[in-house]
């Protein structure tokens, strides 16, 4: 998805594999940056090399040093989608949010608004997942 670049239709930022679909956000979701989130999500298990183990419930298991390592990939994709957001005709201040914790990890991008975001306001309610988040661009214009 990375490797196919990142677009702007409209106010909606996306992987551009996305774009066609941009034109109905929101849809079914309350605003754009939840859109956004949806589309650009991907599970970070799924695309790099880590060991899943699981328990007798079935819940997968990944060990402290591949969520680590799941994050570092993570953060090297938000810094791939921060460089594609900024060769944009209009840049856009963009958020990208790196999750893992024990069962897997996650990726997702979208553009920064005020009064949106995927984040909890407090970083510290996140007690059992690793969150790295990577803002850039212009600051966003007031509502």
């Amino acid at each position: 998805m990375i490797a196919q670049g990142v677009v702007l239709r409209g106010d909606v930022l996306t992987f551009a594999s996305h774009a066609d679909e941009a034109e109905a956000a929101p849809g079914r979701f309350a605003d754009l940056t939840l859109w956004e989130c949806s589309a650009s999500s991907f599970h970070l298990d799924d695309v790099v090399p880590v060991q899943v183990g699981h328990l007798d419930d079935g819940e997968p298991v990944i060990g402290e040093a591949d969520q680590v390592l799941m994050l570092r990939h993570g953060l090297g994709f938000a810094y791939e989608v921060v460089r594609l957001v900024g060769e944009l005709p209009v840049p856009v201040p963009v958020r990208c949010v790196i999750g893992a914790d024990s069962t897997g990890g996650t990726f997702r991008f979208h553009r920064a608004r005020l009064g949106e975001s995927w984040l909890a306001a407090d970083l510290d309610a996140y007690r059992r997942q690793k969150i790295i988040a990577v803002d850039s661009g212009p600051t966003p214009p007031a509502p």
